[in-house]
């Protein structure tokens, strides 16, 4: 047993059982060793099927090492959560997991504790695995928008909500400076997320503007041991300054359309066009009217013509 499995056998031995669980169950993989409480089963055994192929797929996507045995806990309530940190370590109550890279630990939030999918959690997980390996791998601290960036991307973590919030942003020219997301992480709920979305998009502009393989480039060659900026050179040929630059450009560029959209001048024609189509159908379904209507008042004077009762019980002889 590695020095880490052992931290974590003492750290899952100090934390109470949640809901009733009698114990810390545990199933391992090739590469991991999953840790969870008894009403988490069930998600324990969806993870134990499903991790190996994340592991490959990280390893291949990004071209980490994972030197040592992972080991995940899965918490049930915020408790567990808070209670499995190392110590002195806290983090907020709105993350939905936190991972040591150099412990090879992940701290996983269970599905039914977030409301969410088995796949979802999966997600997560993913994001987490490309923290430790970035880790475990890179000779210098990894800047945090990168790595939060990179673990983003590779989990497919793009959603409405977050870019609607860069669409504001980047209207009020409010994006913040790539210096500010370096080293350091806003605490603050919203000023976090918009963090997290320009990691996101800084990252993304990289893989659309340079192609996956130089993107796989850059970061083989930070993780060998150059230095971040020597990497943006050698795989993209500009430096720090010149990727905050481009990258600014390309977002006022991405998102350019969308004042035309929500400006007042095409609000108030697409409201004139709205009531044309509206005049239009009305106008449609009057002529329509107007033709059953006649054919009604040809039927009935027919029916005068021969006798016959009409549809409204109109008898001719009355």
């Amino acid at each position: 047993m590695n020095l880490s499995a052992v931290v974590f056998f003492f750290l899952c031995l100090l934390t109470p059982a949640v809901g009733g669980a009698a114990s810390v169950a545990t199933s391992s993989t090739p590469h991991f060793s999953i840790h969870y409480d008894q009403p988490d089963s069930d998600f324990a055994y969806f993870l134990s099927g499903q991790v190996e192929r994340v592991y490959s797929q990280v390893r291949t996507d990004l071209g980490v090492i994972y030197p040592v045995t992972v080991q995940v806990r899965i918490c049930g309530s915020e408790a567990c959560y808070q209670q499995s940190q190392p110590a002195g370590n806290y983090v907020p109550s709105w993350s939905a997991a936190v991972a040591y890279p150099s412990q090879s630990l992940i701290i996983l939030k269970s599905p039914s504790l977030l409301k969410t999918s088995f796949d979802q959690s999966i997600k997560i997980l993913t994001h987490e695995l490309v923290h430790v390996g970035l880790g475990q791998t890179s000779a210098f601290p990894v800047p945090r928008w990168l790595d939060e960036g990179v673990a983003m991307y590779e989990s497919g973590e793009w959603s409405i909500d977050r870019y609607l919030s860069m669409v504001g942003t980047v209207m009020a020219d409010k994006l913040m400076p790539l210096r500010e997301l370096t080293a350091g992480w806003p605490e603050e709920t919203s000023a976090a997320e918009l963090a997290y979305g320009q990691s996101y998009y800084l990252t993304a502009y990289l893989i659309t503007a340079y192609g996956q393989n130089s993107f796989r480039s850059f970061l083989r060659y930070y993780l060998s041991g150059a230095s971040f900026e020597a990497a943006l050179k050698r795989a993209f040929g500009l430096g720090l300054f010149q990727l905050e630059v481009q990258w600014h450009s390309f977002m006022r560029l991405r998102f350019s359309y969308i004042p035309i959209i929500t400006s007042s001048g095409t609000l108030w024609l697409l409201i004139s066009l709205l009531f044309v189509i509206v005049y239009i159908k009305k106008k449609r379904h009057a002529a329509r009217q107007l033709e059953i209507w006649a054919l009604e008042e040809e039927s009935i004077e027919a029916g005068r013509s021969i006798g016959t009762t009409d549809p409204g019980g109109y008898r001719p002889e009355d």
